[in-house]
């Protein structure tokens, strides 16, 4: 009460100075600050409740070091608070309107706070409280897809809170939030994105990773993302590196490449795309890898697996066995791409070494393998290697599943002509322990074998 600001500015200067300098701060202290951001969301006898921008700056500030870590004490009452907070937001109506300034304000304390959820450890009883807090939220954002004309419009508002369902849905792993989502997409689908240019590249960025980090493919929202980049491409507004590859790569990874197909076109005219090829690091080489393929530029493709080649081992196995699947055709290449996708599936084996693959993922490796001039060579060591032959399903399998376990491992071999004895011993020992463990009827055990 002694200060003339609002504890979330103690809050930033706190994080600023710790940034220049680390420093041994006093937990009472910070606990102190914090506890009287929390009581600032709300107010209190005669003193209002803190602007919506300076709550989203509070939980911004408790969100970096060395607030960080007081998060996870019992006694911390900000995220609680905010959680409140943003119900009471909810009750009126002012938050989600269109015509009010509060919108944007709003969706970044709701990205802040989800921002929170998943980053900090918090206890049990105060992240039960929070879900519920976006649960609401959650509810309120499909009503406003129900009615995108009288849903509000502002880009960062819309963006931002995209991003803050995403994140909540994300670390939940279940069916909560994606309605949300598409409701959020429809309100951007039929009217927010009509005017591409108020749509900065950042804000098509976020709102795209938003999507990808929910696992949620919206064919509409991203032709409409598409679209409102083109235009900026079109008219020489600058894209940094990090936004351009986070808008591809969450296209990339939700199957929505073909919609910004015609942003590719642009860059590529422009000679935009040789950069991300000179440059490129190991997690985006399959995402340039598709880039080019549907673009069709071979030639590009080629300079881009030459001058990137000593990265491939740093290439995960989905990468891989998706710039596998899709190779371009024998007649669509020349010596030095097919020399390279023996490299790729080189490497592809050995991450299979590390890593079992997918049984998706260990049938297009097998395919690609048996195409190659050691195949043979490449196919004994897939089968043989001790993280394949450790994946076998758990003991408690139900045989129809243990049946499909394993004629997944087996099939692309037993197709492709080769021999695994390591692989069917393994297959067969997991067997024996499955009927030793639970007796099967010979109708089972006949279809498991």
């Amino acid at each position: 009460e002694s200060t003339p600001f609002p504890p979330a500015r103690i809050m930033r200067a706190i994080v600023a100075f710790e940034k220049q300098r680390r420093e041994r701060w006093d937990k009472d202290a910070l606990d102190m600050v914090l506890q009287a951001a929390a009581l600032d969301m709300h107010a209190v006898d005669d003193r209002p409740r803190a602007a919506l921008p300076t709550a989203a700056s509070a939980l911004w500030a408790a969100a970096r070091k060395p607030f960080d870590d007081r998060l996870n004490d019992s006694r911390c009452l900000l995220v609680p608070s905010a959680a409140l907070r943003l119900q009471v937001e909810l009750a009126e109506p002012a938050a989600l309107s269109p015509e009010a300034s509060a919108f944007r304000p709003f969706a970044q304390m709701c990205a802040w706070l989800a921002h929170l959820v998943v980053t900090a450890v918090l206890p049990t009883e105060v992240r039960s409280e929070v879900l519920q807090a976006f649960k609401k939220l959650a509810s309120a954002c499909e009503e406003l897809g129900q009615q995108p004309e009288t849903a509000p419009c502002d880009p960062e508002g819309l963006c931002r809170l995209a991003m803050a369902v995403a994140l909540v849905v994300r670390d939940e792993k279940g069916d909560f939030g994606t309605e949300a989502l598409e409701g959020l997409a429809r309100i951007c689908v039929q009217r927010a994105m009509d005017e591409a240019l108020h749509w900065r590249p950042q804000q098509l960025s976020v709102l795209a990773s938003a999507y990808a980090a929910a696992e949620v493919s919206h064919e509409g929202l991203f032709r409409k993302i598409g679209m409102a980049a083109e235009r900026h491409t079109a008219l020489g507004n600058e894209w940094t590196t990090e936004q351009l590859l986070k808008l591809l790569h969450s296209g990339w990874q939700l199957g929505q490449l073909g919609a910004l197909e015609k942003l590719l076109r642009s860059l590529h005219a422009d000679a935009g795309l040789q950069r991300y090829v000179r440059e490129a690091a190991a997690r985006d080489l399959p995402l340039l890898f598709s880039v080019l393929v549907l673009i069709n530029d071979l030639q590009m493709l080629e300079e881009l697996l030459r001058s990137q080649r000593e990265k491939l081992h740093s290439v995960s196995m989905q990468g891989l066995t998706t710039m596998l699947r899709e190779w371009p055709q024998k007649e669509g290449g020349g010596p030095a791409l097919a020399h390279t996708k023996a490299t790729v599936v080189r490497e592809a084996v050995a991450a299979a070494g590390r890593k079992a693959p997918s049984l998706a993922e260990l049938q297009i490796l097998v395919d690609a393998a048996s195409e190659d001039s050691k195949a043979l060579s490449r196919l004994t060591e897939l089968a043989a290697s001790p993280a394949l032959l450790t994946s076998m399903p758990p003991v408690d399998t139900s045989w129809q599943e243990l049946r499909t376990a394993l004629d997944g491992l087996l099939a692309p071999f037993a197709d492709a002509g080769v021999e695994v004895p390591r692989l069917e011993a393994a297959c067969a020992a997991r067997l024996v322990t499955a009927m030793e463990r639970s007796p099967a009827e010979p109708r089972e055990l006949a279809t498991a074998i």
